[in-house]
C-alpha cells in the first residue's frame, strides 16, 4: 500500500462489483479512505479502517443528497467522486419495454447529474484545493 492519497476522502458509486470494486480497490490500495455507495450495500458499514459502504440508489437525488451529507459528516471533508454505477438489460435495446429503458437512463446517466450535483450543492475545499474531484 502507498501513501498517495493517505489524506484524500472519495465516494465510489456502483462499487461493489466491476469496475466501481476496482476503482475503490485501488483507492484503498493508495491510502484513500473510501466510501462504497451501492445498491447491494446492506447498511452503513465499515468493512475496515478505510472502506466503508452505504446502500444508495443514485436514481434518487435525495439517496445522492443523503450520501454527500452522510459523507461530509462522517470524514468532515470529501476529494474525489467516481461516478461508477451502472445497469444494462442484456438483451436488444428494440426489445426493452419502457420501464426497462429508464431504469438503464435513470442509473447510467441520471445518476451521474444527480450524485454531481449533489456534491456541488454541499462543497467543502479541503487542503486548498476549491472543488472536489469528479469522475464520470
Amino acid at each position: 500500500m502507498t501513501d498517495y492519497l493517505s489524506s484524500k476522502v472519495a465516494i465510489v458509486t456502483g462499487g461493489m462489483s466491476g469496475i466501481g470494486k476496482a476503482c475503490a480497490t485501488a483507492l484503498v490500495e493508495a491510502g484513500a479512505r473510501v466510501i462504497v455507495a451501492d445498491l447491494k450495500a446492506t447498511d452503513a458499514t465499515n468493512i475496515d479502517g478505510s472502506l466503508v459502504s452505504i446502500p444508495t440508489d443514485v436514481s434518487r437525488p435525495d439517496e445522492c443528497s443523503a450520501l454527500i451529507r452522510q459523507a461530509l459528516q462522517q470524514f468532515d471533508r470529501l476529494d474525489i467522486l467516481i461516478n461508477c454505477a451502472g445497469v444494462f438489460a442484456d438483451y436488444p435495446a428494440l426489445e426493452m419495454d419502457a420501464s426497462n429503458w429508464r431504469r438503464v437512463f435513470d442509473v447510467n446517466l441520471h445518476g451521474v447529474f444527480f450524485c454531481s450535483q449533489a456534491l456541488k450543492s454541499n462543497p467543502r475545499p479541503t487542503d486548498g484545493i476549491k472543488k472536489p474531484e469528479v469522475f464520470l
